[in-house]
């Protein structure tokens, strides 16, 4: 029969004590772009094309769906904007047409 000497017990628990506090540790943080506010025009491509002549791909959520279907209307968007490839993107926290 084997014997485990004391020193594999402890290197055992502590391998167990470091993966337990590893589950435990809340995930880093996702870096989140801050709110903008952008005011534009709704295109048929889905797009908004900002005041400032910017073009923003809407990204696809409930908010972002109800945007896309305001077809040439202008509207006050606010969201973050990331950036893929060249491409800003805007995803819609919450919006509003204006008259």
């Amino acid at each position: 029969m084997t014997r485990i000497s004391n020193k594999h017990v402890f290197a055992a628990f502590f391998l167990l004590l470091v993966l337990f506090s590893l589950a435990l540790s809340p995930a880093p943080a996702i870096s989140q772009s801050p709110l903008v506010t952008v005011v534009g025009v709704v295109t048929e491509d889905s797009q908004l094309v900002a005041d400032d002549g910017e073009i923003y791909e809407v990204a696809a959520s409930p908010e972002g769906e109800a945007v896309k279907e305001l077809l040439d209307k202008r509207v006050q968007i606010t969201g973050s904007v990331s950036e893929q490839n060249g491409i800003k993107i805007i995803q819609v926290t919450s919006y509003q047409v204006i008259k």
